[in-house]
């Protein structure tokens, strides 16, 4: 994002583009509505929200897993 932000929006003598930074937050919300888009229409948001984040069943399972809720594990428990 900080590459496509200096790149794009930022013109060469360093003045900010304001309308660049609009069509840049156009196409990415365009591509988050695209990808979201079908769950929302099937009413099946807060099934993949629920998956995503299993705040319902607790941080940690009984298995580790390669991803942001083991880190919190293990710095939950040095801490």
């Amino acid at each position: 994002f900080v590459y496509m932000l200096r790149r794009y929006c930022f013109l060469p003598r360093g003045k900010f583009s304001f309308g660049r930074f609009l069509l840049l937050g156009l196409v990415v919300a365009s591509v988050c509505g695209l990808s979201l888009g079908p769950f929302v229409l099937n009413g099946t948001i807060g099934n993949l929200l629920g998956r995503l984040f299993p705040f319902g069943r607790g941080l940690c399972h009984a298995y580790w897993a390669p991803n942001f809720w083991a880190l919190y594990s293990a710095a939950d428990k040095v801490l």
